[in-house]
């Protein structure tokens, strides 16, 4: 049998973890994956505020790099700008046009 290789994910600085002390400051994002009953997939995600572990936003269906940058852009002005995202190495989110819109 063929062996299972791991994902190579890009070398990147690590960061410790803190934990938020104020609302607004940090957001996590994750995606959830589940099936439904008759087989079909569907992913939703999470957008959390760490501060008091808030759920701001739950987004369900088919997710793009766009559409992430959509939903972010939307929260922002309903809650203003976060001072960090912690986020993991999805292929959304490790896009270039997400990349370019999370340095701007």
């Amino acid at each position: 049998m063929k062996r299972r290789t791991r994902k190579r994910v890009p070398d990147r600085p690590r960061q410790p973890l803190d934990h938020s002390q104020g609302l607004n400051l940090t957001w996590s994002l994750d995606f959830m994956r589940d099936t439904l009953y008759d087989g079909r997939i569907f992913r939703t995600l999470n957008v959390i505020d760490e501060g008091n572990r808030e759920a701001l936003r739950i987004e369900v269906g088919t997710l793009s790099a766009i559409r992430l940058q959509r939903v972010m852009n939307e929260l922002i002005e309903v809650y203003g700008k976060p001072q960090a995202i912690c986020l993991d190495h999805g292929t959304e989110m490790t896009a270039q046009s997400f990349v370019e819109w999370a340095e701007r």
